[in-house]
């Protein structure tokens, strides 16, 4: 699947070839759960049952633009927060927890629209002491 998918990025193939080129790895890996969904192995059998239950969205990658068959995207986009609460051994207050969850959705969301963090962090702290709307995390323009 993801040597068809690297052509596939790499324009060595087209969508309607990835998805020719997919179906039979759809199919086994279906005959596969389907044959372990009622297996002795309780965990097993349930977590067969489950991937079946939303088989079609396994491969929405292979119909839909901008879809990606990993999470390696949102894994980076959550890295600087690990890193973060690992060297700085966390918080122990409910106020912390708080500030730190806010303040990092804040830092990613401005990074991934390719703005000025500490702009955006003197127009909040400008406008709540002016008594003015916090400027908006959506994206400019949108």
């Amino acid at each position: 699947m993801f040597e068809l998918w690297r052509d596939f990025c790499q324009g060595l193939t087209d969508r309607p070839a990835l998805q020719a080129a997919m179906k039979p790895v759809q199919e086994e890996l279906q005959r596969t759960l389907e044959a372990r969904r009622h297996c002795a192995d309780k965990k097993v059998a349930l977590f067969c049952r489950k991937i079946l239950a939303v088989d079609q969205a396994l491969w929405t990658v292979t119909r839909i633009d901008g879809v990606e068959p990993t999470n390696n995207h949102a894994e980076r986009t959550l890295r600087p927060a690990v890193i973060w609460r690992k060297i700085s051994f966390g918080n122990h207050g409910e106020g912390g927890c708080r500030f730190a969850e806010r303040i990092l959705t804040v830092v990613q969301t401005l990074r991934l629209q390719k703005r000025n963090v500490m702009t955006y962090l003197e127009q909040a702290l400008e406008s709540t002491r002016a008594d003015r709307p916090i400027p908006s995390l959506l994206p400019m323009g949108g």
